[in-house]
């Protein structure tokens, strides 16, 4: 079974160092990563730190206006960056 972690859950840590939260998440033994944020990370930069934790994105919660004129392409092109297919709207 897999498992994954809304980074919510680790959200002031993701924050200050999301390298080191994201190996303190992988050693937890998660598979996967909701995420809530960046932490003013580009989408290059988050891929690459999941590649590194061998940890896989499944989706992010963001918020509307992300989806709206002309902030909807760049949202779709940082979606494919992650490979991600879910977009939630808390």
């Amino acid at each position: 079974m897999e498992y994954g972690l809304q980074l919510y859950s680790v959200n002031s840590r993701f924050n200050l160092d999301p390298d080191e939260a994201l190996r303190r998440v992988a050693e937890m033994g998660y598979d996967y990563v909701e995420f809530c944020t960046y932490a003013d990370r580009s989408m290059e930069e988050i891929k690459a730190l999941l590649e590194k934790h061998k940890l896989g994105a499944i989706g992010t919660h963001q918020p509307i206006e992300l989806l709206m004129d002309d902030a909807i392409e760049n949202t779709i092109k940082d979606l494919k960056t992650l490979g991600l297919d879910k977009f939630i709207i808390p």
